[in-house]
């Protein structure tokens, strides 16, 4: 359809809303910066090399969960990840597996 004019499209039938430059997208989608919380991302080996290095082993699979998909997303993101517990990146990333992770637990609880 490259090179069609509203006027065209319509003379053939073709809604122009969709002909027009505001409609064609300009490049790739923009990923979903939440889909980690709701497991839409792969884990992989590195991620979970990664966590266990940075967290060690949690307690609850669950958090662990979070935590890999979390650090599997930011790969794919090419976004960073803590390289050691020391990394300040670590505790910021730790505090927001911490509240996806109570969010489920309060939602879990809520409909038990």
């Amino acid at each position: 359809m490259t090179g069609v004019t509203p006027r065209q499209g319509a003379q053939h039938g073709m809604d122009s809303k969709r002909l027009s430059t505001n409609a064609i997208p300009t490049g790739p989608p923009v990923p979903d910066p939440d889909r980690w919380k709701s497991c839409q991302v792969a884990a992989s080996p590195l991620a979970e090399q990664i966590v266990t290095r940075v967290w060690g082993r949690a307690p609850d699979l669950e958090w662990q969960v979070l935590a890999i998909v979390l650090i599997a997303q930011r790969l794919e993101d090419h976004a960073p990840t803590p390289t050691t517990a020391a990394d300040p990146l670590a505790a910021e990333l730790k505090a927001l597996i911490d509240e996806a992770f109570h969010t489920l637990n309060r939602a879990a609880n809520s409909t038990t």
